[in-house]
């Protein structure tokens, strides 16, 4: 009797120490990282790479779309580089709130450098476009894929320079004291759209108040700010070229 208790027992207790987080039962996972998103960024570098692997990593969210200025993504920062992970979903940031440890499995999904951020997200399957890399759009595939501790870290943010700034930052959260705004001629002093910045050195840099950001339409201020946000280098238009931007994940963190 005692071995056939023994022999029921044991199996259960095997699974129980098994199971992390949401697994289903009987199922054994390792959560271990094995990879950064800096090594993450070097296999994407050049082209797009789908992860085939089970590729691991745990980091902290840096981003929110409480205040509508990152929407649909999340950015998460493991203390190398930073990330975009395109959820494709609305409130992301009940699921996982600012500040919150996640642990990403990336295996079944693809990445790729846009505006020198590594993005990831799902491939088109369709053969309409299979360069294209677009958002998961399902609520229960990203929970599987992104497992949220119930702990919370401080944001990592990097205090710099306009002319500090390096492509390698893309993706993590900057912040840049001393700043004016400096409008081109054709500019409306109004928030909205990307908006020129300036150093008392005369070093430009660019802010992005998206649409469905809460100031839009409200006036710039007038005084010297400080901005902290999301980095990026995208092309802001034809005759503009590449400049490094900064999109704000809350209204005060530019100034408003």
């Amino acid at each position: 009797m005692r071995r056939l208790l023994l022999s029921i027992i044991l199996p259960i207790l095997i699974i129980s120490a098994c199971r992390k987080y949401d697994e289903p039962k009987g199922v054994c996972v390792d959560y271990t990282p094995n990879a950064t998103i800096s090594q993450l960024r070097d296999m994407c570098r050049y082209q797009s790479a789908d992860f085939n692997q089970d590729i691991i990593f745990t980091g902290t969210v840096i981003s929110s779309d409480s205040e509508g200025y990152i929407t649909r993504s999340i950015f998460i920062d493991d203390g190398s580089a930073g990330i975009e992970i395109m959820l494709g979903i609305y409130n992301s940031c009940k699921l996982y709130p600012e500040g919150s440890k996640v642990t990403v499995r990336l295996q079944g999904l693809s990445g790729t450098m846009d505006n020198h951020i590594l993005k990831v997200g799902v491939r088109d399957k369709s053969g309409y476009n299979n360069n294209y890399i677009g958002y998961i759009n399902s609520r229960p595939y990203i929970k599987e894929k992104i497992i949220r501790h119930f702990t919370k870290s401080e944001i990592p943010i990097i205090n710099t320079a306009i002319h500090l700034l390096d492509s390698e930052m893309c993706g993590r959260i900057v912040k840049i004291d001393n700043l004016h705004h400096w409008p081109a001629a054709d500019e409306v002093p109004t928030a909205g759209g990307y908006h020129r910045l300036s150093d008392n050195a005369g070093n430009t840099i660019y802010i992005n108040i998206p649409e469905t950001a809460p100031v839009i339409g409200l006036p710039l201020p007038q005084e010297e700010i400080s901005v902290t946000g999301i980095l990026s280098y995208p092309q802001i238009s034809y005759n503009i070229g590449e400049q490094y931007v900064i999109t704000p994940t809350k209204a005060l963190d530019h100034g408003m």
